[in-house]
C-alpha cells in the first residue's frame, strides 16, 4: 500500500511541475511584431530594440545633426517645425553652456521635449580609433551620464568623423552603453537584410551637395530601404560642412512635396519598454 502511495505522490509532483512550467511559459510569451524573417533583437537596459521595417509604400528618410551647433537650433529647427519633421541631434557633451557656438542644455532639453532624438557624440569629439580602451570607455560612459543628468536616456551614439565604426573592439565598447550607432558610410540602409546596428550608414549633406545629388540620395528610399542624411552647420558659413538656409529649405520642401516620411532613428529600432523597474 505504501508503494502505491509513493507512486501516486511522484505522479502528482510531476503533474504540478508541468502545470507550473506551462503557466510560466504562458505568462512570459510575447508575440513577435511583423518583421523580416531574419529579425534581429537587441537588448539594452530596460528596452527591447528590434528593426521596425516601414511599409512597402513608405519612403523613409532620417535626418541627423552632428555636434550640437547653435545654428541647428536657431536656423534648422524652425524649418523642421514648419514641415512637421523630427530629427536626431548628436551632442558633444562638454560643449553646452561652455562654448557659445553650441546649443545650451536648456535648448537641448527643449528639443528632447518636442520629440526630437538626442544622441551622444562623445564628451570631447575625439576620434575613437586614436584612443585606448580606457579612454574610449570614458568618452562613451561620461557622455551617457551627462545626458542622463539632463533627463535624456539615449540609445543613439554617433561616431566622431565616423572613426571606429566597423572595428569590433570599439563596437563592443559602444554597445555597453548604446543600442544603435551611426557611421558615415555613404549608402542606404537596407532593413530587409541582416544588419549591424552599430554601423548605420548615412549620407553627408554639405555645401557641395547639389540639389540633383540630394534627390539621387533620397530617391533610393523605398519600403525597407531607408536613407539617413546627416548635417553639421545650417548657416551661411564658408565651412565646407555648412548648408545655407535656403538650400536646407529647398531640401525639406522636396521631401514634403514628394511624400517622404521622416522618422527618427529611434522610431526605426525602438520597440517597447520591457521592465521599467530595472
Amino acid at each position: 500500500m505504501s508503494g502505491n502511495t509513493g507512486s501516486i505522490d511522484k505522479k502528482l509532483l510531476l503533474f504540478v511541475m508541468l502545470i507550473s512550467l506551462l503557466t510560466v511559459a504562458l505568462l512570459t510569451y510575447e508575440p513577435l511584431q511583423s518583421s523580416p524573417a531574419n529579425l534581429q533583437t537587441f537588448s539594452y537596459e530596460t528596452y527591447l530594440y528590434q528593426p521596425n521595417v516601414p511599409q512597402n509604400e513608405q519612403r523613409v528618410v532620417c535626418i541627423v545633426f552632428d555636434d550640437g551647433w547653435l545654428n541647428q537650433y536657431t536656423n534648422a529647427l524652425p524649418i523642421l517645425d514648419e514641415y512637421g519633421f523630427k530629427a536626431a541631434f548628436s551632442i558633444i557633451t562638454a560643449y553646452p553652456d561652455k562654448v557659445p557656438e553650441y546649443m545650451s542644455w536648456k535648448q537641448i532639453q527643449t528639443l528632447h521635449n518636442q520629440g526630437h532624438v538626442i544622441g551622444s557624440h562623445t564628451v570631447d569629439h575625439f576620434t575613437l580609433d586614436t584612443l585606448d580602451a580606457t579612454s574610449i570607455e570614458y568618452q562613451l560612459s561620461k557622455s551617457k551620464q551627462d545626458l542622463l543628468e539632463h533627463g535624456i536616456n539615449t540609445p543613439l551614439f554617433v561616431y566622431p568623423e565616423g572613426k571606429g565604426a566597423g572595428d569590433s573592439n570599439i563596437e563592443n565598447l559602444v554597445q555597453q552603453y548604446y543600442c544603435i550607432a551611426r557611421s558615415i558610410d555613404h549608402a542606404p540602409l537596407n532593413m530587409s537584410q541582416s544588419l549591424n546596428p552599430y554601423t548605420l550608414p548615412a549620407y553627408s549633406i554639405e555645401k557641395s551637395t547639389t540639389m540633383d545629388l540630394f534627390t539621387r540620395y533620397v530617391n533610393q528610399a523605398n519600403g525597407s530601404t531607408i536613407v539617413i542624411l546627416y548635417y553639421h552647420h545650417i548657416s551661411d558659413s564658408s565651412a565646407d560642412t555648412s548648408v545655407i538656409t535656403e538650400d536646407f529649405v529647398a531640401q525639406m520642401q522636396y521631401l514634403y512635396d514628394n511624400n517622404f516620411t521622416t522618422q527618427t532613428l529611434n522610431q526605426l529600432f525602438t520597440s517597447v519598454v520591457v521592465n521599467e523597474n530595472i
